[in-house]
Parts: structure tokens; C-alpha cells; sequence
């Protein structure tokens, strides 16, 4: 039980450093494994949660889901002598799944860690799978994934849990109480403006500017809504209150698009202009009787916070929506530039 929990007092977060100063912020045993949240010590601040099962073997298992939502698996045993800082090539499948390689990196002389990809298709594969597969220095390890469905589901929401907590008064993404309508009038109008020399700039033709007091409520925490025959855009300006810098606001869309979602959640993210400090990625939702592909492009705002446009496709708008996204992202960076 020792190897337990000094295990996950290491294992990382989101940043790929070893949380070595981590407290146990709460733990639970579902079906064989042990599920628990951790913040890092020095600040308080909520990491990640974790669940782990040991195997007769001696090998533990576990899973790590960080406070941005990126995921990581990990093994430990006492009778391993690994070199600290190490790393590993591995191959890992599940069942008779497609193969994946990996560089593992060992965090202590027990214990090595492994970055998994952000792809939910990968993390439904351990959820539903029977056993996982692990080819390293020539030799091939088996681990029953018993119970993993549950046990994945529960750190999930555990991460959404804690994250929920910290952004409760200032996620724009989580219903809020309603505004005076005169609250961000400044905001909508710097919004209406930009958001017209953008669409233009990118060559997008035939869109409407959507007046504000005839939004639907849906709608209405947007700061400058658009629609085309095909699309909807919107943008809003978003304070630096809610997220400090485009990586952690582009976790909380992601987070939130996946809380939403009633079927098969998706998301990635896209490559940006060097220097650029912004950030572009897309979410999607299928599986429903209204499949979205939503695509984001994150800039900075020179009076500080951030812009957020976004672009919605849906009922097979999909591809136009990606097209759009890519024209207005690189418009918006050639209007943020010096001039």
C-alpha cells in the first residue's frame, strides 16, 4: 500500500513536471482501485486526480487526469531499478486495438510515466477494453482492464469536479446569472467592429452582424454574434479573471464542450503562428440528433484579456466550418499585428 500512494504523490499533471509536493485532497476505492484527487503543496491549487489497481504481479497500474485535462498512464514496482530521468520506448494496445508507441520516462527508479494522446477513441479504448498490452526491452506485459469503465469515468469526473470549483464564478461557459443589459455595452460594441473587420478581412461573404437585444438567450453571453446561410460565429471578450493565458482558456472550452456533450466527444488542437500567443482548436459532438463541430481561435486583446471567435458547423457543415475557422484565425492574427 506504501508503493500506492508514493506513487501518486508523483505522478505528473498536465506540464510533464513530477508533482513531488502533492497532498491527497480526497481518495475512494471503486471496484479493486483506489481513485483520488491531489493538489501541489506549495500552493494549494488543485493537480490532477488519479486511480491505480496492483496485480499479483507486483506491477501497479495507474491513470492520471490533469487539471487541463491531459491524461497520462504510469507503472511502478519495488523490485525495478530504473535510472531516474530515463525514458523508455514502449509499444501499448488494447485487446486487438491499433498499436501505439510511446517514450516513457522514469520518475523515480520505480516508477515510469507514460504521456498518452488526447484522443477520446483512445480513452473509450481502456474504458471498454479487457486487456492492455505493453511491449518493452523485448518482453510483453498483460493487465486485465476489470472495471477500468468505471474507474476512468470517475477520475474524469473528478478532474471536472475540482476544475468546476475553481472557474465557479468566472467560466463563461457555465450558465451565469443575468446581466444588466447595459453591462457590457463598451465590450459589444469593440466587438461588433472587430468582429465585421475580421469576417471581411477573411474573405467571408454573404454573413449578417446579429443585432444584441434580438439574440436568443443562448446566445446572449457572446459579445457580437454572426450567421451565414450555412454557419454561426460568434466572438466574445473574455477577461484575464477567467484564464491567465490562451493554453489554460483553450482547457476550459475543452472541458466544457466535453461536460456538454451527450454522445461521442472529440477535440485537438491546431498548429499556430510562432510568437503569435494564440491558440486555435476544435471540439465536436456526434452521436446526437445534432452532431457540432465548433472551431476556436484564441487572440490576445492589447487592453489585456483575450478575444474568442468561434465558428459552429452542424448538420454536415462540418468541413465548411474548418475552412472558415482557418481564414478568420489567419485574419485575426494579420489584424493583431503591428502596424
Amino acid at each position: 500500500m506504501r508503493l500506492i500512494f508514493a506513487a501518486f504523490a508523483i505522478v505528473i499533471g498536465l506540464n510533464g513536471a513530477p508533482a513531488a509536493h502533492a497532498r491527497q485532497l480526497e481518495k475512494s476505492h471503486i471496484e479493486g482501485w483506489l481513485v483520488g484527487a491531489y493538489s501541489n503543496d506549495r500552493t494549494g491549487q488543485f493537480r490532477h486526480c488519479a486511480a491505480s489497481v496492483q496485480y499479483k504481479s507486483g506491477t501497479l497500474l495507474l491513470f492520471a487526469i490533469g487539471k487541463d485535462f491531459t491524461w497520462s498512464m504510469g507503472f511502478a514496482n519495488t523490485r525495478w531499478k530504473l535510472t531516474p530521468g530515463a525514458k523508455y520506448t514502449l509499444t501499448y494496445y488494447v485487446d486487438s486495438g491499433p498499436h501505439h508507441t510511446a517514450r516513457g520516462r522514469a520518475l523515480n527508479k520505480n516508477l515510469v510515466q507514460v504521456p498518452l494522446l488526447n484522443s477520446r477513441t483512445l480513452f473509450d479504448s481502456f474504458r471498454r477494453g479487457y486487456r492492455l498490452y505493453v511491449r518493452a526491452a523485448g518482453q510483453r506485459f498483460g493487465f486485465n482492464l476489470t472495471n477500468s469503465s468505471k474507474v476512468l469515468a470517475a477520475t474524469l469526473d473528478c478532474t471536472r469536479r475540482y476544475v468546476a470549483r475553481t472557474h465557479t464564478t468566472t467560466n463563461p461557459f457555465v450558465a451565469q446569472a443575468p446581466r444588466r443589459s447595459n453591462d457590457r455595452t463598451s465590450e459589444r460594441a469593440e466587438a461588433a467592429v472587430l468582429l465585421a473587420n475580421v469576417l471581411s478581412a477573411a474573405g467571408i461573404q454573404g454573413f449578417r452582424i446579429l443585432p444584441a437585444n434580438k439574440l436568443p438567450a443562448k446566445l446572449r453571453s457572446h459579445d457580437a454574434v454572426w450567421a451565414s446561410p450555412d454557419l454561426l460565429g460568434t466572438l466574445r471578450i473574455i477577461s484575464t479573471t477567467t484564464a491567465a493565458t490562451p493554453e489554460r482558456l483553450a482547457a476550459l472550452l475543452m472541458a466544457a464542450d466535453a461536460q456538454s456533450c451527450k454522445g461521442v466527444f472529440a477535440s485537438g488542437r491546431y498548429p499556430v503562428q510562432e510568437g503569435s500567443r494564440t491558440a486555435r482548436l476544435m471540439t465536436g459532438c456526434s452521436g446526437t440528433t445534432k452532431p457540432i463541430e465548433i472551431h476556436y481561435t484564441i487572440m490576445p486583446r492589447s487592453k489585456g484579456g483575450f478575444y474568442l471567435f468561434a465558428v459552429f458547423g452542424q448538420k454536415g457543415h462540418g468541413d465548411l466550418a474548418r475552412d472558415f475557422g482557418t481564414r478568420l484565425y489567419d485574419a485575426a492574427v494579420k489584424a493583431s499585428r503591428p502596424r
